[in-house]
């Protein structure tokens, strides 16, 4: 029997220039223990080898780095980062494909927003990755109806629940290789270049983890391998280890641009099917709306999925690119306007833009946008995507970026 596992889920829209207490902002202080954005956090935070990013290292693969607190210089990202990745790989996923028993009893679930707060975080991130929808759990990335419990059923039209469940963890861990040759490609490796383009220009990604592409959910394999890449690429943008240097950072970006078709790739990113990006109002995370906007003390501790919308410098950014004839914000114009008035809060504003939803944000332009940033001037792509930029500390800016080297 195919077991039902909840819908991601997206957050509704609301009026984006009414008043704000429809809903209201939470009176009551949230707890102590509150969760940041689930992913992203400052990558000037502290970090043990037993705390290796969301998922788990309980062999302490990966060691911090003592003492660094700027990016990599010159040299690029250090080979010894991309053996911990793939050390961390290699420890979590059997090299045979035997996954244990435990695995069928009680398929993974493979996100970071814990919405079932008694489950742990699973051990098939290791790399504490963001995952497209469809990609989250088996019952997401097949048509249930062509599985049954044996796969006995109407002959070969159906697969073993095993084989559905073993082939969806091979899938994250392709998954989890890609994020490493995204991130050699964008070091300037051009073999991982190379096997990037293969991996999904010609949706390889499949046949490297026995996926049968005709049993998918939605179908469309090739909209699900650049929803992949794209999840990926903001995954490099927006990493937390501080040795990803700026230059890493900017080329995923170029790398998109130069080789593959955004507008396809957008289009993926931020379809309903495989968004692995969307937040809910309920959801509790902090780092939508850069520190230097919240102007009022008593908003420090209010969720952004409540304040984004209605803060007032966003909402006047709004204001001034709107359509008047289509009701629609002009998110080119924003992004131009926010490289000029808020460079180090660029990525951050037009993150949070991506990650929630409203019927006047396009959201396959912001994606686009995200990727245009990269034709900025270098003095003001080093302010956008640079050590001092408010996405890379937490959402608090800093005037480090005339020492960032990378």
């Amino acid at each position: 029997m195919v077991r039902n596992v909840g819908g991601a889920g997206s957050a509704g829209g609301e009026p984006i220039f009414g008043n704000s207490d429809e809903e209201g902002i939470p009176s009551s202080p949230l707890p102590s223990a509150r969760r940041p954005d689930d992913r992203f956090q400052a990558s000037t935070a502290a970090r043990t080898g037993a705390s290796f990013r969301a998922g788990a290292d309980p062999d302490g693969l990966r060691k911090p780095s003592p003492g660094k607190t700027a990016d990599v210089t010159d040299a690029g990202i250090e080979e010894s980062y991309f053996a911990d990745l793939e050390a961390a790989i290699a420890a979590v996923y059997p090299a045979d494909g035997a996954y244990p028993d435990e695995v069928y009893q009680h398929p993974p679930v493979l996100r970071l927003r814990e919405t079932f707060e008694d489950r742990p975080a699973s051990p098939y991130n290791p790399l504490g990755l963001r995952f497209p929808r469809r990609l989250q759990a088996f019952p997401y990335l097949y048509n249930v109806r062509k599985i049954s419990a044996d796969g006995s059923k109407q002959g070969n039209e159906r697969i073993s629940e095993q084989t559905a469940v073993a082939t969806h963890l091979d899938l994250a861990k392709q998954y989890n290789l890609a994020y490493v040759a995204l991130l050699r490609a964008a070091n300037g490796s051009p073999e991982a270049l190379e096997q990037v383009k293969s991996t999904f220009n010609e949706e390889k990604i499949f046949g490297d983890a026995r996926i049968d592409t005709a049993r998918l959910n939605h179908g469309n394999e090739q909209r699900l391998s650049l929803a992949m890449l794209g999840h990926l690429s903001l995954d490099v943008l927006r990493s937390p280890d501080r040795e990803v240097t700026t230059a890493a950072r900017i080329q995923v970006l170029e790398i998109l641009r130069n080789h593959f078709d955004v507008d396809l790739i957008a289009k993926a990113v931020t379809d309903k099917a495989e968004n692995g990006l969307s937040l809910q109002r309920k959801d509790d995370v902090y780092d939508l709306v850069p520190q230097s906007l919240l102007t009022d003390p008593a908003q420090r501790d209010v969720s952004h999925t409540h304040l984004f919308f209605k803060n007032e410098q966003i909402k006047q950014l709004f204001v001034e690119n709107l359509h008047n004839d289509r009701w629609t914000v002009d998110i080119h114009g924003c992004a131009v306007d926010l490289s000029r008035k808020y460079a180090q809060e660029t990525v951050q504003i037009l993150i949070g833009l991506l990650r929630l939803a409203h019927d006047r944000i396009p959201r396959p332009s912001v994606f686009r946008a995200v990727v245009g940033l990269t034709m900025l001037d270098e003095r003001r792509k080093q302010a956008v995507f640079g050590a001092g930029a408010s996405y890379r500390n937490g959402g608090v800016s800093s005037d480090t970026n005339a020492d960032d080297a990378s």
